[in-house]
């Protein structure tokens, strides 16, 4: 007599909405009534299993049939981690970092900042290279998220490809630079 729609063991997101999938019901071809009882509070603990049933009622107000629908609530979102500030970022020698900062959310555990995993690059800005930094996050439940910056410490002019001296204590050193910067006198 009663169909229901979808499955029978079901879940639904920590926080979200739950759409019941429907049902149906008929007695030799003709619909007949269903009461639907209980509710989906999304907001319970996670784990929590609701129940709702569904009653198939015949004329005069017999009931004929009866089924179950269990629907479980979930956390199965990562936390969403959002780096501030550039990225990638340009520094060039010695000069001061100072991390922008991330934020965390996340839909069963909220702000969660402080259980957020800093890797990587130790913020020496002392030579020229490129960097990583990594930032990783987990949730109560498990799920996680991470997100990597990207840092480049340059110098601030490039160095020389060679340089052309004469004589100890000649009044003139020379050095070449590649194409695009003009040649360097020092006297």
């Amino acid at each position: 007599m009663i169909t229901l729609f979808g499955r029978c063991a079901t879940s639904v997101q920590y926080a979200c909405s739950f759409q019941d999938p429907g049902f149906s019901a008929e007695l030799d071809g003709v619909p007949i009534q269903v009461t639907v009882n209980g509710s989906v509070n999304t907001s319970s603990p996670l784990g929590t299993i609701h129940s709702l049933t569904y009653t198939a009622v015949t004329f005069p107000q017999q009931e004929a049939e009866t089924k179950t629908r269990s629907v479980t609530t979930l956390d199965l979102n990562n936390p969403v981690l959002t780096l501030l500030g550039n990225n990638p970022l340009s520094l060039l020698v010695n000069d001061t970092y100072g991390d922008a900062g991330f934020q965390v959310l996340d839909d069963h555990d909220g702000d969660v900042s402080n259980l957020v995993s800093v890797s990587g690059w130790d913020e020496s800005t002392a030579a020229a290279d490129q960097f990583s930094k990594n930032y990783s996050i987990q949730d109560s439940i498990g799920n996680s998220a991470s997100i990597v910056r990207t840092i480049s410490v340059a110098d601030l002019l490039p160095k020389p490809d060679h340089y052309i001296a004469g004589p100890i204590g000649s009044p003139t050193t020379f050095s070449t630079m590649p194409p695009h910067f003009p040649a360097i006198y020092k006297r």
